[in-house]
């Protein structure tokens, strides 16, 4: 109990773990890392599929409808929304 009154525990726990710095020190300093620029083929596979989910999802269109049965309050009625493509 005395230990987490002061702490000593909890900052034995992060000298523990190595600090954002020295992991990217290491990773500099790592030869085997592949650090060769994108190629033509690997990015257009990229875009490919960023367009091939966002296309879509921007056609995706909402319209407010009426919600059937009488309301709740008088003057205001809840919306549904249905989507269309």
């Amino acid at each position: 109990m005395r230990f987490w009154r002061h702490g000593r525990i909890s900052r034995a726990m992060t000298k523990a773990e190595p600090s954002d710095l020295e992991a990217r020190v290491c990773a500099l300093l790592d030869g085997g890392r592949d650090r060769r620029p994108l190629s033509r083929l690997a990015a257009f596979a990229m875009v490919a599929a960023l367009l091939g989910v966002l296309l879509p999802v921007a056609a995706i269109t909402m319209h407010a409808q009426p919600a059937p049965g009488p309301s709740a309050t008088a003057g205001s009625e809840p919306l549904q929304f249905e989507l269309q493509q």
